[in-house]
């Protein structure tokens, strides 16, 4: 069985979306209530039988049942004969928001999650069944909203049957995401000939066995000047887009590009800034500075009065710039995917626990890079719709082990800590010198006795 999932944004018109904030908004007080429910039966069971809690607590009777998926959703259903507002609903879009609830309880207890928590604003809801002839020129059928304007950016895929359909609302709009599922089975992509490694780093994007390092753009780095320069709702009208410099020159009355004349002091601020020191980093190349100007709207966001418009103004301004990075780093993924599908028919990377990457020291890298979604998403699903292998390998000694021979020899932590320094494997055996990113890249040959590298 084939499921894939695209998604379109969509076009509503204003009854439309009036009815998606307002399916979005009675599904956040279902997921609330039954979060609530949930929590005062466990803390009610928290008091011994013979004490009385010193906070207060709800009291519940002893006999009462846990209030699983299955009680609530009986609860529902009467619910809605008497609430209007509850009534206005797909039922099923709300035993969708029970079903999501149950299962964040179900991961809190067996994956160790944390509790799960109420929600101020609920993002997205499910339709779990799709009407008869849903699929149109350009549009969508949705049982609760009819027909709906969509943005085909794409075709729909041809043998594939429409099972459920989510809308999502971002800072850019609202997106409908469809879920297409396929009976046929489809085999196992085959070993080919040509087969490359590669090996996920933080100096560099990834390294491959050929010898390749594939550095990644700085996503979040490099709209951080936008989002100083983005103007503030409050600011005055004409501020937008100027840099500090400009603004700055303004205060003091002068223009931005004229020589100073020889009576003016040098001393002024313009002249400072014109005439940086030299060894200095420039305005891009210090990342201390760049990292203050992302939090510069953060910081504007927090003076604001919460709620207010300019504040509104503001936390789209910001969100929709974010969504701009996040787009942005997904498609240089698929497309170095792509890059990398040409080069190869087998492809070994490292079973690498990436979320333990977003926790340590090299966090801010890891997360700007995306290299955990690039590694275990995107390669994966390229490397499966093009017919070619995909396979991962253990990833200890990779980083000691000689890729020449075979020979295992432990190298100094510091070195490997410090990324600007000369980052080189240098066996002590064979003497064999290669970069260390590349060097630790799984080997695409069969395995050798002893060896923990595939192929």
């Amino acid at each position: 069985m084939i499921t894939l999932t695209y998604q379109y944004k969509l076009k509503p018109n204003k009854q439309q979306e009036t009815e998606i904030n307002q399916i979005l908004d009675v599904c956040r007080t279902v997921y609330n209530y039954a979060l609530r429910e949930r929590k005062d039966w466990l803390s009610s069971r928290k008091v011994a039988i013979n004490s009385c809690s010193i906070l207060a607590e709800y009291i519940i009777q002893a006999d009462a049942a846990y209030p699983n998926y299955n009680y609530q959703a009986k609860n529902l259903t009467i619910v809605k004969k008497n609430n209007p507002r509850i009534k206005s609903v797909n039922t099923q879009v709300l035993q969708q928001t029970l079903k999501t609830l149950d299962r964040k309880f179900s991961e809190m207890k067996y994956l160790g999650k944390g509790f799960p928590r109420f929600k101020k604003k609920l993002r997205s809801f499910v339709f779990p069944a799709m009407l008869k002839n849903c699929l149109g020129n350009s549009r969508f059928k949705l049982p609760q909203l009819g027909w709906i304007k969509i943005k085909q950016s794409r075709p729909y895929p041809e043998g594939f049957q429409a099972k459920q359909a989510r809308i999502v609302r971002k800072a850019t709009g609202y997106y409908l995401m469809i879920t297409f599922s396929s009976s046929e089975s489809v085999p196992e992509n085959p070993v080919g000939e040509r087969s490359l490694g590669i090996d996920a780093g933080i100096e560099s994007f990834v390294a491959t066995s050929t010898g390749k390092l594939i550095k990644s753009p700085k996503f979040l780095l490099g709209q951080l000047r936008e989002l100083k320069l983005a103007r503030d709702p409050a600011s005055p009208p004409g501020t937008s887009g100027q840099t500090p410099r400009r603004l700055q020159a303004q205060a003091v009355g002068t223009r931005v590009g004229v020589r100073r004349k020889r009576s003016e002091p040098a001393t002024t601020p313009v002249a400072r800034e014109r005439r940086p020191r030299e060894g200095t980093p420039t305005k891009r190349g210090n990342a201390d500075q760049e990292r203050e100007r992302a939090s510069l709207l953060q910081r504007r966001l927090k003076k604001k009065k919460k709620e207010s418009s300019n504040w509104l103004k503001l936390q789209n301004k910001i969100a929709r710039l974010h969504e701009k990075i996040a787009d942005a780093r997904r498609d240089w993924h698929f497309k170095l995917a792509h890059q990398l599908c040409d080069l190869t028919d087998n492809i070994f990377v490292e079973d690498i626990n990436f979320k333990s990457w977003s926790r340590g020291i090299v966090r801010k890298q890891s997360l700007d890079s995306g290299i955990g979604q690039f590694i275990n998403e995107i390669l994966l699903y390229i490397f499966w719709k093009r017919g070619k292998y995909y396979a991962k390998v253990d990833k200890n000694y990779t980083s000691q082990e000689c890729p020449k021979y075979g020979h295992i020899g432990k190298k100094k932590l510091s070195v490997c800590v410090a990324f600007r320094r000369n980052r080189k494997h240098n066996c002590s055996h064979c003497n064999y010198q290669e970069n260390r990113d590349v060097a630790a890249a799984p080997t695409p040959i069969p395995s050798r006795e002893g060896s923990k590298r595939g192929g």
